[in-house]
């Protein structure tokens, strides 16, 4: 199925009489969202410190070292199960907004200037319509 064309029009719960049209996103775009905010999360622990990025690398490390069958990394693997704080909010709402009745169209820079609760409650929804199946249900296909 192409999911660029399944579109959506969401009233903002808290703010009466604004609209926001998204439109579901693809398995690259999701990929894309968990890959920006992972490199975010990475660069944040390195201006930490190189000895707190070594001991979180090494905890990585010996955690991985306790799993007792091979994982198989792809995309498919990386974005399965993740939970939406693995995914760039801003990722998320620059692929899904089509349109919305804000003054202007929703240019990155706009997109960037919405309040905290507008774009926190933008991006849950864009990632419940769009969340992987976990492991389970993708046994049931």
């Amino acid at each position: 199925m192409l999911v660029s064309k399944i579109v959506e029009k969401l009233d903002v719960p808290h703010e009466e009489g604004q609209w926001v049209e998204i439109k579901n996103l693809s398995w690259k775009a999701m990929e894309e969202a968990v890959n920006n905010k992972q490199e975010r999360d990475i660069g944040q622990v390195k201006r930490m410190g190189g000895d707190v990025f070594e001991a979180i690398m090494r905890s990585s490390n010996e955690s991985n070292k306790d799993d007792d069958k091979p994982e198989k990394e792809g995309p498919e693997k990386k974005v399965r199960g993740a939970t939406f704080e693995s995914y760039d909010m801003e990722t998320l709402l620059r692929k899904a907004i089509i349109s919305w009745s804000y003054e202007g169209k929703p240019t990155v820079e706009r997109i960037q200037d919405l309040d905290a609760r507008t774009a926190k409650w933008l991006a849950r929804e864009v990632y419940e319509r769009n969340k992987p199946d976990t492991e389970e249900e993708s046994k049931n296909d």
